[in-house]
């Protein structure tokens, strides 16, 4: 949206679809501070494979899936 930020975080939540996360994955793991989180909740079971594999080229760690009637949260981690 065009927003530039100087700052670093502990953790980003995003409940939001799946084009607008693989898009934006990337530059969010570049916001956060090193061992910081990001949650991502509202992501169906069936795309868990393409959030897993934009998550590793974005240098982030899968730590935890919680799942719920085909629907994921995904915990993921800043090395």
């Amino acid at each position: 949206d065009g927003h530039t930020f100087t700052q670093k975080f502990d953790i980003i939540l995003a409940n939001i679809n799946r084009h607008v996360i693989l898009k934006n994955l990337e530059a969010w793991a570049g916001l956060l501070k090193p061992g910081a989180v990001i949650i991502i909740s509202g992501i169906l079971q069936a795309d868990k494979g393409d959030i897993a594999a934009c998550a590793a080229q974005s240098n982030l760690i899968v730590k935890e899936i919680l799942e719920n009637n085909g629907w994921l949260a995904i915990l993921l981690q800043r090395p």
